[in-house]
Parts: structure tokens; C-alpha cells; sequence
């Protein structure tokens, strides 16, 4: 592997293996999942399988999720700050967040590349594959509105970037993390609606306790609560 990111590097050290290949079918019979074909032409057989797919966990599994499972389009912006000015960095503002109207947040020294602010209001639902990843002109002129509304020191500043993200958002913003229907050894686990990646390591504990204690998962995430 290549990939120079903590949570990789974490499992390999533990003797995992890291593979970027895509996964193309899934080969379930009667009530088991026995292999997944892989895009490099090789197949996949173990003992359990988690389906961890973000906003393309609906077209995936689209029988099941296609109905459940909606992918809205963020944005988020990252404002210059103005020279010599520390008040906007991390160690003096906080991460913040204002559900007063628009549900708005931000976090400040966001990796060197400025004042960082989002809006949590679901966008338009869009194909994660091909949506358009540039920054809408009326997102923009939302953000510094609100920018320059709350921030006063910040009028003015520079766009210096901006991110198209997605959100896999379920019919009740809670997550899903369940065994397929179809195949006992198979484990859905998405749903994040906002909140998954924040959460991806206590998620990661619980799964990996549920398929190692063949335990049961808790009603609120289970995938009967929407029958």
C-alpha cells in the first residue's frame, strides 16, 4: 500500500491487508454471502463482509437501500483570514456551530487552509459519481453573508477554496448498521446523514463487536425500523 493515512497504516501494522480495487458483485446463496468480485478481475471470499460504501451504498445494494438511502450535495468553503490576525485560529475559536436558522458550522485552522465554514442544510440529491464539484455561485454568496453576519472581522475575506462533499442521508438521519437480509454474514453500515465520518471510530468498535460476538444490532440502527 501507498497511502500514507493513519486508520490504513493502524491496520496493517495489525497484519491487515489494504487494497484499492472496487467491488463489482456480490455472490450470495441461500442466506450466505460466499464471495465478492473484485474490479482487478480477482474475487474475495472470508467469513464476514462490511459494506461501508458512503453515498454509493444506495446504488450498491439498490433493491434493498435504493428507496432508503439519499445522496445531497455540501459545500464547503475555506475564507483567508486577515493578516496577523489570530482570533479565527484554533487554540482561540472554538468549533462552532449556530442552528439559530440555516444549520451553519465551522472549525477554525482547518489544516493551514483558513476559516473553514459549511452548511448542514441538505442540497439537492445528486449522483455522488457525477455531480458537479464546483462551488455554486448562491452557496457562496449564503456563505459570506452568514460569514460577515457572525463574523464581523471577517468582511471581506478572500475564498481561498472550497470542497463538493456529499451526505448518504437516511429517512431518519440515524445510522444504519445491520446484517443484509439476504446474507447473515454480510453487514451494512452507512447512513451517516452529516455525522458518520466523526463517528467512523466508535462505529468501527461497535461493528467489528457485533460480527465477532455474533451479537444483534440495536433496533435504532437495524434496517426493520423502516418496514
Amino acid at each position: 500500500h501507498d497511502v500514507e493515512e493513519p486508520h490504513v497504516t493502524s491496520v496493517v501494522a495489525e497484519g491487515g491487508e489494504y487494497r484499492q480495487v472496487a467491488c463489482v458483485g456480490a455472490d450470495a446463496d441461500g442466506g450466505e454471502m460466499l464471495s465478492i468480485s473484485l474490479s482487478d478481475g480477482s474475487t474475495l471470499a472470508v467469513d464476514a463482509y462490511v459494506f461501508a460504501c458512503g453515498p454509493w451504498l444506495g446504488y450498491f445494494f439498490a433493491d434493498l437501500l435504493g428507496p432508503l438511502i439519499t445522496t445531497s450535495r455540501q459545500e464547503v468553503y475555506y475564507f483567508g483570514t486577515p493578516a496577523r490576525v489570530t482570533e479565527f485560529d484554533d487554540g482561540t475559536l472554538p468549533v462552532w456551530a449556530d442552528n439559530g436558522g440555516r444549520f451553519w458550522y465551522g472549525i477554525p485552522g482547518a489544516e493551514r487552509r483558513g476559516f473553514k465554514m459549511a452548511d448542514d442544510q441538505h442540497g439537492t440529491t445528486v449522483d455522488p459519481t457525477t455531480q458537479d464539484r464546483q462551488l455554486s455561485a448562491a452557496g457562496i454568496r449564503r456563505a459570506r453573508e452568514y460569514l460577515e453576519l457572525r463574523f464581523p472581522g471577517m468582511r471581506g475575506a478572500p475564498l481561498i477554496e472550497g470542497r463538493v462533499c456529499q451526505y448518504e442521508n437516511s429517512p431518519d438521519g440515524h445510522f444504519i448498521i445491520d446484517r443484509h437480509p439476504r446474507a447473515a454474514n454480510a453487514w451494512i453500515v452507512g447512513g451517516g446523514s452529516g455525522h458518520g465520518y466523526k463517528h467512523g471510530p466508535a462505529l468501527g468498535e461497535y461493528t467489528a463487536g457485533l460480527i465477532l460476538d455474533d451479537g444483534a444490532t440495536e433496533a435504532m440502527f437495524s434496517l426493520a425500523r423502516f418496514a
